[in-house]
């Protein structure tokens, strides 16, 4: 009718504190409510949970070496999945130079492709299952699956452009502690080495090999027979180039 119009409903919050005389408080507008963190905000509040995330995996051996070898597995098995962890590890493995004679039938090679199609078989579709897949791997396994990451991940190749001179000298530490024999899977031949350096480097190779008398019988072939004739001479001696060779061994 014509009295007065009535003032519109007040929504408020109702607290009661201790069976106590309801007290009424400040209704946040919608729009504060639902405001994110700011970015530094958030900064900080990680940095926290980062620093305890640190101290929390140094104590735990286990959780550490499983983090570890997620972070590897994902770089180097399922390179799909690269920035699936939160660890700083970088892990690649190189794709070899497929121009390399020989190398489709090095035993070495096909091995490891074999164990790591294997190990990728195993990973789950679902990328981001590895993780679960890892934790609940049995511990022999999960070391097995390590080695083979670390494995892949060496990369001892000589490169012109290359600027790690470090790497050279620690290959040759590795080779050492693995006791790595390349005369097991490695001859030297007319295709992988001989006709491949100069006459000057068969005879030596042949001189050390067998004896000085036998390289001197090579002096006048053309390079061509020489190269064949110290691959039959050499195939069973048993000699590397010093590039191939592990120290002490």
């Amino acid at each position: 009718g014509g009295g007065a119009a009535r003032a519109p409903a007040v929504l408020r919050t109702v607290i009661t504190i201790g069976g106590g005389t309801p007290a009424t408080g400040p209704v946040a507008e919608p729009e504060e409510a639902e405001r994110p963190l700011s970015e530094q905000h958030r900064t900080e509040l990680t940095t926290y949970r980062t620093i305890a995330l640190r101290a929390a995996l140094a104590d735990d051996p286990e959780a550490a070496f499983i983090a570890v070898l997620h972070a590897m597995v994902i770089r180097v098995l399922v390179t799909a999945y690269r920035t699936g962890s939160c660890l700083e590890i970088s892990t690649t493995s190189a794709r070899p130079d497929h121009t390399v004679q020989g190398l489709e039938a090095y035993r070495p090679a096909s091995a490891l492709d074999a164990k790591r199609e294997a190990w990728a078989k195993r990973m789950p579709a679902d990328h981001a299952a590895i993780w679960d897949f890892l934790v609940a791997l049995a511990p022999e396994q999960r070391t097995e699956l390590f080695a083979l990451c670390a494995g892949l991940s060496v990369n001892a190749v000589h490169s012109p452009y290359d600027r790690r001179p470090e790497a050279m000298p620690h290959a040759d530490r590795l080779a050492q502690l693995v006791g790595l024999d390349m005369t097991q899977d490695w001859k030297p031949t007319a295709t992988n080495y001989f006709s491949r350096v100069t006459k000057g480097r068969i005879l030596a190779a042949v001189g050390e090999a067998k004896g000085e008398d036998t390289a001197r019988l090579l002096e006048g072939l053309k390079k061509g027979d020489m190269a064949r004739e110290a691959e039959r001479l050499m195939a069973d001696s048993g000699w590397l180039p010093e590039l191939l060779r592990t120290p002490g061994l």
